[in-house]
């Protein structure tokens, strides 16, 4: 959906694409340009409207959003009117008042469906909107879910006086409206509980059927008189105990719009399109790579993570809203409940499935796997054998050609034992020669993680279901712990998590079977059920046991030569034939005559598909027969055919970058198109390769390459282009176009709005470069400290740029991401104007894949000196981002061969014969002898930072892991190992005929791929 690395979930994602655009606006209707002189007093009084003309429209491009978030309010007037007093009523009490603005920005504090309205004088008589008042869904915003001390609400507007269908706020005086809500989710805080709700209403609107219990509240409310006003369900998170915290309130909020007796006003019509082509969804997407493989096991991107969304299952999921640790955050997709949960003790006699770090999941009996290829055997069921197959394919994965360039790492960081230190010299190698320095992902630590049948399962889950798997969590981190805190976040990704049939994957026309269990020892292999090493169904059987022992000591390189040949990293190639041949029991199959790999992919619905009878509430799949059977994707070089099909009416999805904002605005104007934000942690950065290849330097471009190859291992150059970006000039012409914000400035790997992890303290370059050399928040100050000979930040290869001889070289960006292209052409035009012409870039367009597999190339092999690259979120936890951004030799350390360069330089302080400290206190602190480390000792500062990630990683949910992620932020800052560009806001459009509140906007899911099992809409389901 976007381009990120991201959970590349890494995701990898798209990214957003463009330039500002400025557009005008005509009514598409001219409406009632008459006008009515004011005869009342005050003129703008709501009573002295009713002979007003109501042809003045209010343009709100988001009507779902979420709070916090601005959007842009602007009002149009018919043909040939002007005005300079506009007033705002936003619905939630609040105006902007008699303002020459015809557009201006709100933020919705509180949950709620709101009514916005605008009035403007045109010569000395009132216009409005009161027969089009338009109105605003807002919805939990991931920072309110992501604290936990908030309780997830859900409110209904029942009726109103004269309907119970389609109901809304907008009355005739002496009318009424009914509203209910409820309590959809306790906090996930222990800390917290929920408080009894009631109903409000702002002074002139009576409440009379006030109906309360402990989680619910509904009432009836009667306005007498013409007005705006709210009416607020009440809810609200309180601590446990008295006075240990304050009382968090969440609101739902409802606007009710009272005209004068002998007046009806309305609200804007719904789109009464219905789509154009029943029971199909058809989407243009902005990729001109395409999909990289559907593999779960390897896939790595959102393009193709999207596919695996809809085509695999996984465990469990998030459900739909929230996104945590807690059992409450999730529901089962495969399994029949959540560990830890009370489904789980209510199905199982009190037993929730969860012990300590063991983490039991019963395999639901509904669940089928669905190959369209075979006419004989075309479903068969899902059972533990399968799950454990999948994860020990990931975990394998996980490791090569480097840490997080696959999925498996997530996975393998909770169920297998660790380095001592990894990446330092001489850890892990009894393992296996090296070739695994992180995790212990030898066969018999795979095997050990996880039990089959043992006397976990509870009896009836045996006799009702399809058994049990259990995950022995006790991987932590290298400094030991109970158990991972945070598996369900791990074992609910679907990249990774999801599940292949292991009969099917192993079968010779697939290739994909595992060592020492099903390659070449599956009998049979094929659409059916698999058993155990030895044909066992139980871990607990003696045979079995035996063949475990027998690989503690032996086999440990069974799988490396297996997962070395399944990708080649210098050509992309891979073995088998899993790339884009899938089967999985998800809702859709992939129809293969309806897909091309790399230009397009269509799914079917799966008739083998049933929703899990333990999982049918809000955020499970849904039943069959209540989505789309059939959806085309076409993956575009440019926006242009998408941007065609949405005017022409023809798709239900396309991407409009952001240079075509305009184009987005006009349609949503016309009726065409509805848009939505949608919260987001993916993150965009600029990287260096701290070595490159000068062999391989002019793969892509034949542009002048004049730097040396670890041009950029040293601390003050990097440092120097981390401050020469203009972050202001590009937050105000890039990333926000006509009030609409794409993306905002941040600071290091941890996204703002992690649950309090996002380090505050620390000074981020921000704003447009200065030029004061004296002041180490300016690239003037690094410029000259590079410079200077003796200082402890001298770069030698600096004084070799000159504006009569410049260091030039050329800054990777992406293809088909435009506004991308604008935000490096002014940080290319910034450098070049700081160093007086003698540093300069140039831009070259790559790939989305590309990049990724130049990141991926071994240590100091990448041809990209400088390149751009983002990442979504697997999970919501830092170490999502600290592992791909920090750790050795993993996804954004590994070809730049930044930790290498890193540990190079470990010497002794400037001017003394003092070994670099090795504490990390010295450099949380080292400010108080530098403004940042220096060159000679960022090595041992890489490595103290690395110590605290490891420790934080581990601990429990506190201040005490704050802390340590916040202290290892202060010193990896100091060694500016990347340029942040921005933290996206994603703008999802769609169609008039879809439902927009069905697109799943979890930011665990929605903001990185469609979920097009939830899009419901007119005609969509068929």
């Amino acid at each position: 959906m976007a381009t990120a690395t991201a959970a590349v979930i890494m995701a990898i994602v798209v990214i957003i694409g463009g330039v500002g655009a400025f557009f005008a606006f005509n009514k598409s209707t001219p409406g009632n340009s008459s006008s009515t002189t004011i005869t009342c007093v005050p003129a703008t009084s709501q009573t002295c409207v009713s002979s007003a003309a109501h042809d003045v429209s209010l343009l709100v491009p988001l009507r779902t959003t979420q709070q916090g978030s601005s959007i842009p309010f602007t009002a149009f007037l018919a043909s040939g009117e002007t005005s300079t007093d506009f007033t705002y009523n936003f619905g939630d009490g609040t105006t902007v008042a008699h303002t020459a603005a015809s557009t201006v920005d709100h933020t919705y504090s509180h949950v709620g469906t709101y009514l916005a309205t605008v009035q403007a004088v045109v010569k000395g008589a009132l216009h409005d909107n009161y027969q089009s008042i338009v109105v605003v869904g807002v919805a939990p915003s991931y920072t309110q879910n992501s604290l936990g001390t908030y309780p997830s609400i859900a409110g209904k507007l029942v009726s109103n006086t004269t309907s119970t269908t389609l109901a809304s706020g907008v009355l005739i005086a002496g009318q009424a409206v009914s509203v209910s809500g409820q309590y959809t989710l306790a906090p996930t805080n222990p800390l917290y509980t929920e408080l009894a709700p009631t109903i409000t209403v702002s002074t002139g609107g009576t409440i009379s059927a006030l109906v309360q219990t402990g989680t619910t509240a509904s009432a009836t409310v009667t306005f007498a008189a013409a007005g705006v006003y709210t009416v607020n369900w009440v809810g609200a998170g309180v601590p446990r105990t008295a006075g240990s915290g304050p009382t968090i309130y969440q609101n739902y909020t409802w606007t009710t719009v009272v005209s004068p007796s002998a007046t009806h006003y309305k609200t804007a019509p719904s789109p009464s399109a219905f789509s154009p082509h029943k029971g199909q969804i058809i989407a243009y997407e902005e990729a001109p790579a395409g999909g990289k493989i559907y593999d779960p096991a390897i896939s790595y991107d959102t393009v193709s993570g999207e596919v695996d969304i809809n085509l695999y299952q996984s465990l469990i999921t998030y459900n739909g809203s929230a996104a945590g640790p807690d059992p409450a955050n999730f529901v089962p997709q495969l399994a029949t409940c959540v560990p830890g949960s009370a489904a789980c003790a209510a199905l199982y006699a009190g037993n929730t499935l969860q012990t300590g770090s063991d983490y039991t999941f019963v395999v639901s009996k509904a669940a089928k796997f669905y190959d369209p290829w075979d006419a004989g055997t075309p479903s068969w069921g899902v059972y533990p054998t399968d799950v454990m197959f999948s994860v020990m394919r990931t975990m394998g994965f996980s490791l090569y050609p480097g840490v997080a360039t696959t999925a498996g790492w997530i996975l393998s960081q909770s169920l297998l034992s660790a380095c001592t230190l990894p990446g330092s010299p001489g850890s892990c190698f009894g393992w296996d020669g090296g070739l695994h320095p992180y995790w212990n992902n030898t066969p018999y630590q795979m095997f050990h993680s996880m039990s089959i049948n043992d006397s976990s399962c509870p009896a009836s889950a045996m006799a009702n279901d399809h058994g049990c798997i259990t995950f022995h969590v006790t991987g932590n981190n290298v400094f030991g712990g109970p158990s991972w805190p945070f598996f369900l976040e791990l074992i609910a990704d679907n990249l990774g998590g999801g599940i292949t049939p292991a009969g099917w994957f192993s079968a010779p026309a697939q290739g994909q079977g595992i060592p020492l269990w099903t390659l070449g020892n599956v009998s049979n292999p094929g659409t059916h059920p698999v058993a155990l090493p030895t044909g066992a169904t139980s871990t607990t059987n003696a045979a079995y046991v035996t063949f475990l022992n027998g690989l503690k000591n032996n086999n440990i390189l069974g799988f490396d030569a297996w997962e070395q040949a399944y990708v080649n990293p210098n050509t992309g190639a891979y073995s088998g034939n899993t790339q884009f041949n899938e089967v999985g029991s998800g809702p859709y199959y992939e129809n293969p005559s309806g897909s091309v790999p790399h230009k397009s992919y269509e799914l079917k619905a799966n008739p083998a598909y049933a929703q899990n009878p333990d999982c049918t509430w809000t955020g499970c799949q849904p039943a069959p027969g209540t989505f789309a059977p059939d959806v085309q994707v076409i993956y575009e070089a440019t926006a242009t055919p998408g941007e065609n099909a949405y005017a022409s009416g023809s798709a239900d999805f396309a991407s409009i970058p952001i240079q075509d904002t305009a184009f987005l605005l006009q349609l949503i104007q016309n009726g065409k198109l509805g848009a939505t934000t949608i919260p987001s942690i993916s993150i965009f950065q600029v990287f260096y390769a701290f070595q490159f290849s000068v062999a391989r330097e002019h793969t892509y471009s034949a542009n002048p390459v004049t730097i040396p190859s670890d041009f950029f291992s040293w601390v003050g150059m990097r440092q120097f282009f981390a401050h020469a970006y203009p972050y202001a000039t590009i937050e105000s012409t890039v990333n926000t176009v006509d009030g609409i914000q794409y993306g905002f400035d941040m600071g290091g790997a941890i996204p703002t709005y992690m649950d309090g992890y996002t380090p505050t303290n620390i000074n981020w370059p921000s704003g447009d470069p200065c030029a004061v050399a004296t002041n180490q928040a300016c690239p003037a100050f690094w410029w000259t400290a590079i410079n200077t000979k003796g200082g402890p930040f001298y770069d030698p290869e600096a004084a070799s740029c000159t504006k009569a001889s410049p260091c030039q070289f050329p800054l990777y960006g992406e293809l088909g991401a435009p506004d991308e292209d604008a935000r490096l052409t002014l940080f290319i035009n910034s450098v070049s104007t700081l160093t007086g012409g003698a540093i300069q870039m140039s831009l070259v367009d790559l790939s989305f894949g590309t990049l990724i597999g130049e990141s991926f190339q071994p240590p100091a092999q990448t041809a990209l000196p400088m390149s751009i690259l983002a990442w979504a979120p697997d999970y919501p936890d830092p170490t999502d981002y600290t592992v791909p951004y920090y750790y050795p030799d993993s996804t954004y350390t590994l070809g730049g061969a930044s930790v290498e360069s890193l540990r190079m330089f470990n010497s002794t302080l400037p001017g003394t014969a003092t070994p670099c400290p090795t504490n990390y206190n010295y450099y949380v602190n080292i400010t108080v002898n530098y403004p940042s480390t220096p060159q000679n000792c960022t090595g041992a500062a890489y490595d103290s930072a690395l110590k605290l990630l490891l420790v934080a990683a581990g601990l429990p949910t506190g201040q005490l892991r704050i802390n340590e992620f916040d202290y290892a932020e202060i010193i990896l800052q100091q060694l500016a190992m990347f340029i942040d560009e921005l933290q996206a806001n994603v703008i999802e459009s769609y169609s008039s005929w879809i439902d927009g509140t069905s697109i799943n906007t979890n930011v665990m899911i929605g903001s990185v791929e469609n979920v097009w099992y939830s899009t419901t809409g007119n005609g969509v389901a068929g």
